[in-house]
């Protein structure tokens, strides 16, 4: 189909996985990209895997409005945006709206107490302080 095949990992409460389906399936096709959409319905992670050619400047720039859409839909149904691939730093800068400040700070204190010399991925996540 494509040279590339890229794959989103988000989740919403199982109530909301026909809302998110068809919602990826606008987005795709308002972004005129192919997509492939499975996932683990019991918990409401889905994946989409779309098809494109990186090298190609449109379908890339189409990817990436897409997937802050996809991004941004599934925390507005309630869910977060990784079920086991991880936030990342593709999506860190949604980390604000899927996670609490509180648990922000938490997550920093861990890091900061864990490698206090920052020298585990430096720069990646939590670029203040």
């Amino acid at each position: 189909m494509a040279p590339n095949v890229v794959t989103e990992d988000v989740v919403v409460p199982r109530v909301n996985i026909v809302a998110l389906v068809r919602g990826i399936r606008q987005i795709c096709d308002k972004y005129e990209l192919k997509t492939c959409i499975m996932g683990h319905i019991g918990d409401g992670n889905i994946h989409p895997n779309i098809a494109l050619d990186l090298r190609n400047d449109i379908e890339r720039e189409n990817f990436l409005k897409a997937k802050k859409e996809l991004f941004e839909l599934a925390l507005d149904l309630g869910g977060t945006l990784s079920g086991e691939h991880g936030i990342g730093c593709e999506k860190s800068q949604f980390i604000n709206r899927a996670v609490d400040l509180n648990s922000i700070k938490i997550m920093k204190q861990i890091k900061k107490l864990l490698d206090p010399k920052n020298i585990l991925n430096p720069g990646k996540i939590f670029l203040e302080d």
